[in-house]
């Protein structure tokens, strides 16, 4: 379970880089997608209110606090949100 943690905020770690350095264009290309994606979810009731309202959160924030929030322990909740994200298909 470790290893696939690890390997998830691995991933994790590649997509705040993205964000960081990617033109605005593109990285808000990129949060869109995800935010699409919380929607979804919340739309089809495919994940709990949880992930739903802390992800929102997360994809408001300005990209410097969400590329560190999404590698972070996100008090408490990093380890599960980032087994639940809406980063579909990224660094896969």
């Amino acid at each position: 379970q470790a290893g696939v943690e690890k390997d998830r905020l691995i991933r994790h770690h590649r997509i705040a880089l993205d964000l960081l350095t990617l033109a605005p264009a593109e990285r808000e290309r990129l949060i869109q997608q995800a935010r699409d994606t919380v929607e979804r979810w919340r739309r089809e009731q495919l994940s709990s209110r949880d992930y739903v309202d802390r992800w929102a959160a997360l994809l408001a924030l300005p990209v410097q606090q969400l590329a560190r929030e999404m590698v972070s322990d996100a008090d408490g909740w990093g380890t599960a949100l980032r087994q639940n994200s809406p980063w579909v298909g990224l660094h896969a």
